[in-house]
Formats: C-alpha cells, structure tokens, sequence
C-alpha cells in the first residue's frame, strides 16, 4: 500500500523505499487476530491491525484517521496503541 501511494503521490521516492524494505520484516496474521481486526476497521485494513496485534507490536503509527480513528481514541486493544505520527512523534 506505501509503494502504491508513493507511486500516485511521490514517484520520485519510490527507489528510497525500496531500500528502506530490506530492513523490514514481514509478519503474518493469525486468523484469530485478523476476526478481531475486522472488528474494529474494514476489511481492506484488517491485515495491517491484525499482523500489529500478531506481532505484539505496541505501537501502530499510520495516517489513516477515516478508518483508524476509533482506535486512536482508546487503548482497547492494549498493549497496542495506534497513533497518528505526530502523536506518535508527541509521545517521544
């Protein structure tokens, strides 16, 4: 989804993802994680909550209010928080 937005908005910084994506680890989601996700935001962004909740992240910084906005709200999946990258950024 990063590549294919860049690739609308920003072409020219599609080489610097690239490079920065080896550094990057994949992570799966388990199914139980993904029926949780779906209840929370759409189905197109369930993968992306449900590999943060399978991986235990704690945090999970994306731009997405329209569709992760609840989340940002509460803590009701903690550990996880999501966040906007200021607030991110905001929380040191």
């Amino acid at each position: 989804e990063a590549a294919e937005n860049l690739r609308l908005k920003y072409p020219g910084a599609l080489n610097r993802l690239e490079g920065r994506m080896k550094a990057v680890g994949l992570v799966p989601e388990s199914p139980g994680d993904l029926r949780l996700a779906r209840h929370h935001v759409p189905a197109k962004d369930a993968p992306i909550l449900a590999a943060s909740l399978g991986c235990r992240a704690d945090r999970l910084v994306t731009g997405d209010i329209r569709h992760f906005g609840d989340l940002m709200k509460t803590n009701a999946l903690a550990p996880l928080r999501v966040r906007t990258i200021r607030d991110f950024l905001l929380e040191g």
